[in-house]
């Protein structure tokens, strides 16, 4: 898995070079959104406990991903925590409207969006929200082998294997 972090400040970007500096996956680009490379499997979206569109990140990110992507971090939110939201560092990892529109090669939005709860902000909230991505991509990597290993035993007995969706 390789990490791209994009980030308009070129001053948190020089920061995040010299903090992963020495990581072999760890790729650091000064940009936009809108301007990421087409092979991105997965965008970081932080946002508030609520899932509530707050800032001008979260309409880029719309812009970029599809407004049901937070609507349905929203849903989820409300159905699991209820009107108080979720706890900071809580990660969803969820398709995006993104994923189901045709678009150029060179410009195809991310599939995955990996919701992390990050504001209100506190000391240990970037602890916490890098945890949580962590800990969602590496459930969604064990689901995905376990798909794979059920899939390759039912090719095996000769039937047909099923793809799953996000946990």
């Amino acid at each position: 898995m390789r990490l791209l972090i994009c980030d308009a400040d070129e001053q948190f970007c020089d920061a995040a070079r010299r903090h992963f500096s020495g990581q072999e996956h760890v790729e650091v680009t000064h940009g936009r959104l809108e301007d990421l490379p087409g092979d991105v499997d997965c965008v970081v979206w932080p946002g508030n406990c609520q899932a509530l569109p707050a800032s001008r990140l979260d309409a880029a990110l719309a812009a970029l991903l599809g407004a049901a992507t937070l609507e349905h971090a929203r849903a989820r939110i409300l159905d699991e925590f209820g009107d108080d939201g979720c706890p900071i560092g809580t990660t969803f990892l969820l398709p995006t409207a993104a994923s189901s529109r045709a678009s150029q090669a060179d410009s195809r939005p991310p599939p995955c969006a990996a919701f992390v709860a990050v504001f209100p902000r506190c000391r240990e909230g970037p602890g916490l929200a890098m945890r949580g991505v962590l800990e969602a991509v590496a459930r969604y990597n064990d689901a995905a082998l376990a798909e794979a290993s059920a899939a390759a035993a039912v090719q095996m007995a000769g039937g047909r294997p099923q793809r799953g969706g996000f946990p």
